[in-house]
């Protein structure tokens, strides 16, 4: 709201993709700024800062996980699971994980909708694994729980920001990029430290 206030006549438009595909989508000129989950070093895309994010296990405030104070990830996995799909950086990381730990992933939802996953915990179906920053406006609503997870590795999870390396940048988009940092910073103190803070590049 306060970007649009300043910027009236800047309209946006968002697409959903999975992690792997935003570089050449910041390289074709198809988005402008890319906003990825665990993003791999790319020679095409310049990140311009990185969010510090760990994953959480994403329930309904009556779920027996949302009583724990931290869960582990074959504990979450018992329960009925919805994950990204395979082009995702948050599924990568979740996968890494399973292997280390010699675990089986069985998702009951696959989806490349951040939304779906998290309508799948906010009505009850289940538990997904996103990091704060996808879920801000249900933790406001306090229509999910938010619950650690155990292993370090889940706890790695960034949300980097891109754009197309070596590309001038309209006054509009620096301007954005400018706000979303600001943001990020202050729900990363909001949330008293659990959605970490901001790392420029």
């Amino acid at each position: 709201a306060r970007f649009r206030e300043r910027y009236p006549g800047v309209s946006f438009h968002v697409r959903t993709m999975g992690t792997d595909l935003i570089p050449e989508a910041i390289q074709a000129s198809a988005v402008d700024i890319g906003i990825a989950y665990n993003a791999e070093p790319h020679l095409d895309v310049r990140f311009v800062f990185k969010i510090s994010d760990p994953l959480h296990a994403i329930v309904h405030r009556q779920h027996p996980v949302a009583r724990l104070p931290q869960v582990s990830l074959a504990e979450a996995l018992t329960y009925a699971v919805a994950v990204p799909e395979e082009t995702f950086g948050i599924r990568r990381l979740i996968e890494q994980c399973c292997r280390a730990e010699r675990l089986r992933l069985r998702p009951m939802l696959v989806s490349n909708s951040i939304e779906a996953l998290r309508a799948f915990a906010r009505t009850g179906a289940g538990l997904t694994m996103l990091p704060l920053l996808s879920i801000s406006s249900d933790l406001e609503r306090g229509t999910v729980a938010a619950v650690p997870f155990k292993e370090p590795t889940l706890r790695r999870s960034s949300v980097d920001v891109g754009v197309a390396a070596g590309r001038k940048l309209a006054v509009a988009v620096e301007a954005f990029l400018v706000h979303f940092q600001q943001f990020c910073a202050e729900f990363g103190r909001l949330q008293h430290g659990q959605a970490a803070g901001v790392e420029s590049e």
